[in-house]
């Protein structure tokens, strides 16, 4: 933005090139983990659900926020009224109709 315009390089620079260097950093300390842990499959187990239960939790908490700053979509309208007993045609058309309206 317009804001940053001003913002000297060596302030810039550090956190463009250490954000990258993390990733890989990362990357390669999980496949030495994973390497070293496959002897051992309850250790390589561990391993895996750690991963995947930190990428479950930063998906659903970035989804959750989301969901909660565009209230209240047409599609979560439908399926409510699906669970209080509405008829599934109606919820069909409700869901086309919310579609269509984001198109």
């Amino acid at each position: 933005g317009a804001g940053f315009r001003n913002v000297p390089l060596w302030k810039t620079l550090p956190p463009l090139v250490l954000a990258p260097m993390t990733i890989v950093f990362g990357a390669v300390v999980g496949f030495l983990a994973s390497s070293t842990f496959q002897s051992r499959p309850l250790l390589h187990i561990g391993l895996l659900s750690f991963g995947a239960s930190a990428l479950l939790y930063l998906v659903c908490e970035d989804l959750l926020i989301e969901a909660h700053t565009g209230g209240e979509s047409n599609l979560r309208m439908a399926l409510k009224g699906l669970s209080e007993g509405e008829h599934v045609d109606t919820v069909v058309l409700r869901i086309k109709e919310g579609l269509q309206v984001e198109e």
